[in-house]
């Protein structure tokens, strides 16, 4: 999922925003450049997630600045 609101933020702006989705949300996810032009995050599903887990991420992520979910 592309972070635009983290594109041009230093390393440790990605890593604050990583902790926080772990520390206040309870996802682990990692957060990545790519081709030094995007910063992503990998969202990794399993047949044990449910439906209000993946809505619940949608709903965080927008609070959090990136509007890039769709459900």
């Amino acid at each position: 999922v592309p972070l635009a609101h983290l594109q041009g933020c230093s390393i440790d702006d990605v890593r604050r925003f990583q902790r926080q989705l772990r520390d206040e949300f309870s996802f682990e996810a990692p957060v990545f450049g790519f081709n030094d032009q995007q910063i992503l995050l990998r969202v990794s599903l399993q047949a044990y997630n449910s439906l209000d887990q993946i809505e619940r991420l949608a709903d965080v992520l927008g609070r959090l600045g990136t509007n890039s979910i769709r459900v």
